[in-house]
This record gives structure tokens, sequence and C-alpha cells, in this order.
């Protein structure tokens, strides 16, 4: 009898342990990997892309978007999903998408939200959302300067200044991107170190696209134009508070007028 006990412990543990093995790891398994668990933005303003989700599965898609307080806004801005991995596309290879963000008042929220991939629940995820004043002493930036001015509005006559970022305390500067233009009209985006000299761009954003369609049955054609009025150059600043270690980004525009 005690044979048989032994017998059936061991074959019930064999079969815990072969459960154990196939119920798979829901961490190793999320079918989506979020850029931040926290995030810092102002109140009154928009945020289009703030929050961005990396595929990890094919077909994918964002579901039951929502914020524990109707002072925040939360929807989806971008999605790019794809059946197949594309091996081009190292950063999304089954591809993105991007939550945008608006808070009608400062305060601590949550934005929770589910990824399905092929019809199913894959995995869920929440995102906290601290919204400060920029008028408060916690503001992430003291002080944004280009060639030693602060001001960062009109149509500027220089080619090149130094821009230099100074934080407040609780917060670290992780990188700054410039982005302008090439003469193409593409966007060009550079690393760059605080306090570095920076070229602004010359040329404005433009897509032109000329299509034409001939057959036997008929023919087709249109011409698409789309420009800026002005050569600009976006410095973008990203930052994370050192206490909650939520990550933000601010930008400071720059105006040219344009050679193209």
């Amino acid at each position: 009898m005690c044979t048989l006990k032994r017998m059936a412990g061991l074959i019930f543990s064999v079969c815990l342990m072969a459960a154990v093995m196939i119920v798979p790891d829901t961490a190793a398994y999320a079918k989506a990997s979020v850029s931040s668990q926290s995030v810092d933005m102002t109140p009154e303003f928009q945020n289009p892309d703030i929050i961005e989700i990396t595929y990890d599965a094919a077909n994918a898609q964002l579901k039951h978007i929502k914020t524990n307080n109707k002072n925040l806004i939360a929807r989806q801005t971008y999605q790019k999903n794809r059946k197949e991995a594309d091996r081009w596309d190292k950063e999304n290879p089954y591809g993105c998408a991007k939550i945008g963000l608006y808070a009608k008042k400062t305060g601590t929220y949550k934005v929770t939200f589910d990824v399905y991939a092929g019809g199913k629940k894959a995995s869920s995820h929440s995102v906290n959302v601290f919204v400060r004043s920029n008028t408060d002493t916690d503001y992430p930036i003291k002080k944004a300067t280009f060639a030693g001015k602060t001001e960062f509005y009109g149509v500027t006559g220089k080619k090149s200044g130094k821009f230099k970022v100074t934080m407040n305390k609780n917060y670290k500067l992780k990188k700054i991107e410039v982005r302008t233009y090439d003469k193409n009209g593409r966007e060009v985006v550079k690393t760059v170190k605080n306090g570095a000299k920076i070229t602004l761009g010359a040329y404005a954003y433009k897509y032109e696209n000329d299509y034409s369609y001939h057959s036997s049955y008929n023919s087709s054609w249109y011409y698409d134009l789309s420009t800026r009025l002005f050569a600009e150059t976006s410095v973008r600043v990203y930052y994370q508070n050192t206490k909650t270690n939520a990550e933000s980004s601010a930008s400071y525009t720059l105006y040219r007028k344009p050679k193209n």
C-alpha cells in the first residue's frame, strides 16, 4: 500500500513538473514592450506620442485604453502592424503603436491598456502619469538657451549657436536630439551633447508626389505638394525623474527662412 502511495506521489510530481514546463512565462511571452512605465508631462499640453509600444507578435493591436481620472485623456495616435516580421526593421519588426495624452489638471494618474494578437488578449499594461505645471519648483527643466538667449519664438537670423539646458533638482538629462530637414525635405536626426554648438536647418519639410497611371481603358494623373513656411530645427530634450524614474521630453523649435 505504501509502495502504491509512493508511486502515485512520484507520478504526481512528474506531472506537476511537466505542467510547470508547459505553462509559459507571461513576462517572457508578453506581446508588447512599453517605452516607459511612468511619464512626466505638463497640463493643457498635447503629447501625441508620449507612450510608445513595440509589438512582439504579428497582427497586434491596442484595446481598452483607459485612464483612472476624467482629467486625463488618452487616445491611440499611431498604429503599424504586420502579418510577418520585417527583418529590415530591427526596432519594430512586428510594428508599433503610440498613445497620446492630454491632462486638464496637475496630479498623478494612470493609463491602462491591453494588447491583442491574433484576436486574443496577449498582455495588459499600465503607465503612471505625473502631471506638473511648468511654474512648479520641481518642473524638470530649469533653463534652456540657444546662443545665450532663452527666447524660442520668431524667425532667427543665426545659422548656429550653442544649445544648453539646465535641469532642476531631482531630474537628470538623458539625451538631446536635433531634428532638421535636408534639401529634399526629409528629416535628419542627430544626437548632440549638452552645451554643444548646433547648426540650424536650412531647408523646410517637404513632401512631393507626382503620380500618373495609363492603361488601354483610362489614364489618370495627380500631383501632391506639402511643405512648411520656415526651415524648422527642433531640439528635443529627454530627461528622467530620479525619484519616480518617470521619463519624458520637451521640445524647443527654432525657425529660419528656408533655401528650398
